[in-house]
């Protein structure tokens, strides 16, 4: 699975012969499908996006590259049913990795001078590494859920009171073991919030799901700290004793899905509601200005907006149009998409990249500054 350092990893990968393929590929779930991928292969790669003037860019690429894409798909297939795959090859640079995706990514090929990592930035936001607490009075079992796993981090066990079965004179002892029950339920508590910080800081982790019954669910999100509340995705029904790590993983994955829709859109009005303002910067000319002064502080891109634009070899300025390159000078390039070179630009400057599904993002391309825009 991809993470933050193979993205960087990836980003930094060059070839002056323009010869990186890359290749997203979905894989079916049906046999007789599969039996077709190969033939569907070629097809992707017959569209694949090359940049103006590298008209033997293709050729090269399919010459060298596509016998070992072809090779991997065939040998390693079966590990991928009903999932996208990235496929990034350079013969030029020894190169051959192959990257799972959690969700399926519109399938495409692109021979360039670079990798194309736009879905897997896309990727990286909405599939983040996340923690789950499941709570009882007495136990709390912590969870860590980087990529496609889920592995159990800790598990806390804390003090009880005896059977409360018998009353005691007049219930007098009923009701101190239900009172000294209710505080050891919230030290309990207090604690488990504790552990969750430290493994969600030590471990990196985003979001934050808590599962179990809804009342001790309750208890416990009031007692977690302030700095913790807002990664809170949300909350999800379950049983403790009956729990397996798979059936916690697919509830949380649903929190969490969820989660990210709502950001999404919570994103994409706040920066609505701020533009036109001299902190925005909106549409896709405004957007590339404020990358070239380095200056983007998030970026937001509606997932289906592919714009081609230019790239200056010699300082890295973006353009939406052609000509000498309005920064050194120099000849401009063309792109098949700028928005992905936006985007590895803002990520390279250490600002993020939000994709939004089914929602209007004001010019199509929109961006909250860091600074505001030069008079």
């Amino acid at each position: 699975m991809i993470d933050t350092a193979g993205v960087t990893r990836l980003l930094g990968l060059r070839t002056p012969a323009h010869g990186m393929v890359s290749v997203y590929l979905t894989v079916p779930l049906d046999p007789a499908q599969r039996r077709g991928l190969p033939a569907h292969l070629e097809d992707v790669l017959a569209q694949a996006s090359v940049p103006c003037g590298n008209g033997d860019g293709r050729h090269r690429g399919r010459r060298a590259e596509v016998p070992a894409i072809r090779q991997e798909i065939a040998s390693h297939a079966h590990q991928w049913l009903g999932r996208s795959v990235a496929i990034f090859a350079s013969n030029e640079l020894g190169l051959l990795e192959t990257v799972p995706m959690r969700s399926q990514v519109r399938e495409l090929a692109v021979i360039a001078a670079h990798p194309y990592v736009r879905p897997l930035l896309a990727e990286l936001q909405r599939c983040p590494s996340y923690a789950v607490a499941v709570v009882n009075k007495r136990h709390a079992w912590l969870f860590s859920v980087p990529g496609e796993d889920i592995s159990q981090v800790a598990h806390l066990e804390s003090e009880t009171v005896g059977s409360r079965r018998f009353g005691g004179w007049h219930g007098l002892q009923s009701h101190r073991n239900d009172q000294r029950s209710r505080r050891l339920a919230r030290q309990h508590y207090a604690t488990a919030a504790s552990a969750l910080a430290g493994a969600v800081e030590r471990g990196g982790l985003g979001p934050v799901v808590v599962g179990g019954h809804e009342a001790e669910t309750s208890e416990f999100l009031s007692a977690i700290p302030v700095s913790l509340r807002d990664r809170v995705a949300g909350t999800f029904v379950i049983d403790p004793h009956t729990m397996t790590p798979a059936k916690v993983r697919q509830l949380a994955d649903a929190v969490v899905a969820q989660w990210q829709d709502s950001r999404e859109r919570q994103l994409a009005a706040a920066l609505a509601e701020q533009a036109p303002s001299t902190m925005t910067a909106v549409g896709l000319d405004a957007c590339v200005k404020a990358a070239n002064q380095h200056a983007i502080q998030l970026l937001i891109v509606s997932d289906d907006e592919v714009r081609p634009g230019f790239r200056c070899d010699r300082c890295g300025a973006l353009a939406v149009a052609g000509g000498p390159c309005a920064s050194c000078g120099a000849a401009t390039q063309e792109v098949g998409d700028v928005i992905e070179e936006l985007a590895v630009m803002v990520t390279r400057d250490g600002g993020s990249f939000q994709p939004v599904r089914e929602i209007d993002v004001p010019g199509g391309v929109a961006a909250r500054r860091r600074f505001p825009a030069p008079a």
